[in-house]
């Protein structure tokens, strides 16, 4: 049985800078203390199965929540993941039990010496620091291309045909980072494009990003547009269009994302400007995935 102190006498009002709760208990709930609790009248008794049930309210959805990253993280390889405690309450041996044997077979839980402190240590680091080592993407990111059009599987809608007469299909999602894959901090992602007509004098790609690990269009269900970056071309337009691709780098390990552009026919470095939160275009892509043999990267 735990017992938990109650007020059971009249007490002054607060002290300025005093912040604890003060409760009293109505006088005849105070009579009736002996009469419910067996004989003790000083204190409110508490069974464990009632502080049980308290924490409970809480660890539901938490343990919810634990269950889900460790789906969106999953590669399949048989290997348990760790899971780290930190905070307040990850000093709590009832928070510490149940998450190992929820976690049993799936993961590894490991509490460090100071959970407590651990948070408020790990925000100033990153505060001087903000670099990182390592990260696991939630989601998928990518942009907006065309593609060659597969007869079988691209919807008519999506038929485009680019300045030498190849079909294409446009609103394709050229992938980037897949959910889940880990990101070193100066790791760099590449790919190239061409301009889709012959008269395009800038490349512009809507940016989107997905919790699916495969989608093949830019609006397949949970694609969501986070912003769009624009490449010019203009000091490019003399060379043959073939000559007028431009390789696209993007950095995932910092907390935003950076792209960097440059063109392939003269080797200059354009600006890529990242413009987040704006309506798409609708007039669709304006670049073409270069295959890996056309790729001189």
């Amino acid at each position: 049985m735990i017992v938990a102190r109650a007020e059971l006498r009249e007490r002054k009002p607060a002290q300025p800078g005093d912040f604890r709760e003060r409760r009293q208990l109505h006088p005849d709930t105070v009579a009736r203390l002996p009469e419910l609790q067996n004989g003790h009248a000083h204190g409110i008794a508490v069974s464990p199965n009632e502080i049980r049930d308290l924490f409970e309210m809480v660890l539901h959805d938490m343990l919810s929540l634990v269950d889900r990253q460790l789906a969106e993280i999953a590669d399949g390889d048989g290997h348990d993941e760790l899971v780290l405690l930190v905070g307040g309450f990850a000093n709590s041996p009832y928070l510490q039990q149940r998450m190992v044997a929820h976690l049993e077979g799936r993961a590894t839980v490991l509490v460090v010496p100071n959970p407590a402190a651990a948070v408020l240590i790990g925000a100033t680091h990153h505060a001087y620091d903000p670099s990182t080592n390592r990260r696991r993407t939630k989601f998928t990111y990518g942009v907006d291309v065309c593609k060659p059009f597969e007869p079988d599987r691209d919807p008519l809608r999506l038929r485009t045909e680019s300045w030498d007469g190849e079909i294409l299909c446009n609103d394709r999602f050229s992938v980037f980072v897949r959910a889940g894959d880990s990101i070193g901090a100066a790791e760099v992602r590449k790919q190239s494009y061409l301009p889709v007509q012959a008269t395009d004098a800038e490349m512009e790609f809507d940016i989107y990003r997905t919790r699916e690990r495969e989608p093949r269009y830019i609006d397949d269900p949970g694609c969501e547009r986070i912003g769009v970056m624009r490449l010019s071309l203009h000091d490019v337009m003399h060379l043959d269009v073939d000559k007028r691709s431009a390789g696209l780098e993007m950095r995932f390990g910092d907390t935003e994302i950076t792209a960097i552009a440059t063109l392939h026919g003269n080797g200059q470095q354009v600006t890529a400007t990242v413009e987040f939160n704006q309506d798409r275009r609708r007039y669709g892509s304006s670049a073409t995935a270069m295959s890996p043999e056309e790729d001189k990267e």
